[in-house]
This record gives structure tokens, C-alpha cells and sequence, in this order.
């Protein structure tokens, strides 16, 4: 079968937008196999496809919106441009003040399991057989947490 049709088969028209009723990313949009790769739905009906730095943007603000007439092609700069125009952007008040605590490690962020202390501990600690299955039972995280921080992954 035509891979237009089956594209097609997953699209519900409305009005305004072309809802695309198929697979989603994670991120929210509709996902569509075009016989090589997985590609974004509302890239499949583009005659002109993204290319480099280039992204396919919405001017309906709907994910699952697959109208090549409501899709435009532009920069990641033109994408957040047209968010701030359309007043769709994080305004709330801390918005930068959460992103600032949240990129602090240890003792500087409130929402740390473990101190700077303790993450020192951790890495100083010989690896033998079972030291990280003690150390994630003592601290109370994940072997996975200890393994990161030990490979200078994850400071905690």
C-alpha cells in the first residue's frame, strides 16, 4: 500500500488541523514510519524537509497537527521566537531561580540526597566486590547512583 494512504489512514481532519492519530513520541508528537526510519509526522506532507539546523514549527501550537499549511520551517531561534509571541513561554515567577537550584550539586541544592561529604566518601571508597551495595544501602540510593558517581556521571 501507498505510504501516502497509510499516512493518511491516521490523519482525522478537522476545520483548522489534521490530528494525527497514530504513534507519538514521548515528546507528544505523532510519529510515522516512511519506509527507512521512524521521522516526525508533521514532517511527512513538507515538500521543502527541515535540514541542519532547521526545525518543522507549528503555527497552531498543536503537536499532533500534521496540515503542511500550518507547518513552517525555521530555526530553533524562530521556534522560541514564536513561543514568546504567542505568550506560550515559562513566565512564572523563580522559572530561573528553580532552573539555577536545580543545576547545583550537594550542599547547594535543597533537593540533593547526598552531601558533598558523602559523595566524596563514595568515591574514595575502594571498589570490591559488594562496596556499592553497601554504599547505596548506607546512603539510601540506587547501585546505579553509586556506579555514576564513581564514573564522575552523576555529583549527586
Amino acid at each position: 500500500m501507498d505510504r501516502l494512504v497509510l499516512f493518511m489512514q491516521k490523519v482525522v481532519k478537522t476545520d483548522t488541523c489534521w490530528n494525527w492519530i497514530g504513534a507519538q513520541s514521548g515528546s507528544g508528537y505523532g510519529q510515522f514510519w516512511d519506509g527507512e526510519r521512524n521521522i516526525p509526522a508533521h514532517h511527512f506532507l513538507l515538500v521543502m524537509k527541515p535540514q541542519d539546523e532547521q526545525q518543522a514549527c507549528h503555527k497552531c501550537d498543536n503537536k499532533l497537527c500534521v496540515n503542511p499549511d500550518h507547518i513552517f520551517i525555521g530555526t530553533r531561534s524562530d521556534n522560541e521566537q514564536d513561543k514568546v509571541a504567542k505568550g506560550r513561554h515559562n513566565t512564572a515567577p523563580g522559572a530561573y531561580a528553580m532552573l539555577a537550584v536545580r543545576n547545583q550539586h550537594g550542599n547547594r541544592n535543597p533537593q540533593s540526597k547526598l552531601t558533598d561529604e558523602q559523595v566524596a566518601e563514595i568515591k574514595t571508597t575502594p571498589r570490591v566486590r559488594g562496596s556499592g551495595r553497601q554504599l547505596a544501602a548506607k546512603f539510601n540510593v540506587t547501585e546505579a547512583c553509586i556506579s555514576a558517581i564513581r564514573q564522575g556521571v552523576n555529583r549527586a
